[in-house]
């Protein structure tokens, strides 16, 4: 079975880390191979290690952390395993940069098939809902710069393709 690469797309608190915490917890579907196989790349996570377990966003910091997450990626498909990125992903350009390191794979003998899972809309409401009662947030529980971060992302949407270099193309359902 072909080693696979899911790359997430879904604003902020649109249901992405939910939804992969229950993919992993779920061992009656193994079709896409034991959950087990998964390997997780967040740049949330990197962010949290920058903070000593707080949100850490910096836009002077974000092009290693985005370096980070590409090296871990390349050593786990180094190792043939299955990979999920967990981060909002609303551009072409953001996509980009995990597919271009899959296809680089692909060229010399791996053979990833890539997913594009795409959460379901949530609108600014509900979102920014699901944030303030979420996690230790980089600014905390600023409501007004999270709707900010909302409407750029909501801005910036386009939807993955095929003829971006995904194999599938999965519309998930909502999480309750």
């Amino acid at each position: 079975m072909k080693p696979k690469l899911i790359i997430m797309t879904g604003n902020i608190a649109s249901g992405k880390t939910t939804w992969i915490r229950n993919f992993m917890q779920d061992k009656s579907c193994t079709e896409l191979a034991p959950r087990e196989s998964y390997m997780v790349v967040s740049l949330d996570a990197i962010r949290f290690m920058f903070g000593a377990g707080e949100n850490v966003w910096d836009i002077t910091l974000e092009p290693i952390v985005e370096s980070i997450g590409l090296n871990i990626m390349m050593a786990l498909m180094a190792k043939n395993r299955n990979i999920i990125v967990d981060e909002t992903n609303m551009k072409l350009g953001e996509r980009a940069h995990w597919l271009d390191v899959t296809n680089w794979h692909n060229r010399i003998g791996y053979d990833y098939h890539t997913i594009s899972a795409i959460m379901p809309y949530v609108n600014r409401h509900e979102s920014l809902n699901r944030r303030m009662d979420g996690q230790k947030l980089a600014w905390g529980k600023d409501r007004e710069k999270w709707d900010e971060i909302w409407s750029r992302k909501d801005d910036i949407y386009v939807e993955p393709k095929h003829s971006e270099g995904f194999n599938e193309i999965w519309r998930l359902q909502n999480i309750t």
